[in-house]
């Protein structure tokens, strides 16, 4: 979750952006000095621009100059070669993300491989519904690592992975995912931390409820984990999701701020959660001093109550992953890498790897970008943030 500048768009002044400091995706608006340079472009009435002048009615003679032809071809091959062209910097930038695609496919990017977490949990009878999952995550690429440092209350195979500001836990019947809130870098304050402890105190309570044989309610686990959280943090917020599966395959999901679970079932997605903001860009959030204390909190989290079936998908995601994949995307993602025998970890890897990839992407119309339009917002290319994804598949004892 961050709370990146955006600027807002006008239709009849450019805004006036420096190109030298602003983010390489917030892409301003600009044209070269001259009319050599754009001889067949005039400002419209509605969008009359700085130059309009320069570009009267006849300003500028509609001919390409003698020395810009290409000697030796006629006008005729010269068009030809103009549309090739023309159609292949159109075409580029979906080459590109097909190319991108083939890549990831045919290796699921670079990095260690987690295991599924083992087996069934040991009070399962036959029958019994519980997750096989693992989680991949990294920090953004536009951010410093200074802050990283090993979270050991995850387990042997999760303790040094850098998640940035993300953070997750997961088990054989719950999963769950917290994304720190940007903002309180400008304060001094690592976002980091609110998360992991969000989660850690998630995981203390998933197994004192186990180890009492009693109900994992995700609304009640976000509550206590939240509660405690608060007491060991004393500034932070940040976004939860949280998963349960119940022995006989119930599922239920409580999603607070805009992380989602959605479950894929064969070719479909049967369920995506709500993702739950203010406004564009500002998610609601669990904090250690909420402004909206009855707006945000545990109780006031999308809860959604599933059915499951043995080889059921569920994929828990920060926004890093959601801002950049839309849903047919991770559906499209899921399905060719089952069909190509892949397991969870394959899975995980495959979508953090798109997920970066469309971040590097400044011509991609992202989820982000589209939402960011909606708002009265000028941005294009995908969103670089930090991508935590966690994959399970439901299996029955």
């Amino acid at each position: 979750a961050s709370t990146s500048a955006l600027w807002s768009w006008s239709t009849s002044v450019p805004p006036r952006i420096n190109s030298a400091t602003a983010p390489p995706h917030i892409r301003p608006f600009t044209h070269k000095q001259g009319p050599a340079a754009m001889p067949r472009i005039r400002p419209s009435a509605a969008y009359p621009g700085p130059r309009a002048a320069a570009w009267a009615a006849d300003a500028v003679p509609d001919v390409t100059p003698a020395s810009e032809t290409l000697p030796g071809l006629g006008w005729g091959m010269q068009g030809l070669l103009a549309l090739a062209l023309g159609i292949v910097t159109f075409k580029l930038p979906s080459i590109r993300r097909g190319l991108a695609l083939q890549a990831a496919l045919q290796g699921a990017g670079g990095g260690a491989l987690c295991e599924c977490e083992p087996g069934p949990p040991p009070d399962a009878a036959p029958g019994d519904f519980y997750l096989e999952g693992c989680a991949q995550c990294m920090r953004a690429w536009n951010k410093s690592a200074k802050n990283a440092r090993p979270e050991p209350w995850r387990g042997e195979q999760y303790s040094t992975m850098d998640c940035g500001e993300d953070s997750f836990m997961l088990s054989s019947r719950v999963l769950a995912v917290a994304d720190g809130v940007g903002g309180w870098r400008k304060q001094g304050i690592d976002p980091s931390l609110f998360a992991n402890s969000l989660m850690q105190e998630v995981k203390v309570e998933v197994e004192a409820v186990e180890a009492a044989g009693g109900y994992l309610d995700p609304v009640v686990l976000m509550e206590e984990a939240y509660a405690r959280a608060c007491r060991a943090v004393k500034f932070g917020s940040a976004t939860c999701c949280v998963a349960c599966l119940a022995p006989d395959g119930t599922l239920n999901v409580a999603n607070l701020g805009d992380s989602a679970l959605l479950v894929i079932r064969g070719t479909s997605c049967i369920l995506f959660t709500d993702r739950q903001q203010v406004k564009f860009n500002a998610p609601y959030q669990l904090s250690t001093h909420p402004r909206l204390p009855e707006l945000m909190c545990p109780a006031n989290s999308v809860q959604e109550t599933l059915q499951t079936r043995p080889g059921d998908i569920l994929v828990v995601a920060s926004d890093g992953l959601l801002d950049n994949l839309f849903e047919r995307d991770i559906v499209g993602l899921v399905v060719q890498a089952q069909a190509k025998g892949w397991g969870q970890p394959m899975i995980a890897r495959l979508l953090k790897q798109v997920a970066l990839n469309n971040t590097r992407d400044m011509t991609y119309e992202s989820p982000f970008a589209v939402g960011a339009r909606e708002a009265g917002y000028r941005y294009v290319g995908g969103k670089p943030d930090d991508i935590t994804v966690l994959v399970a598949k439901v299996v029955q004892a």
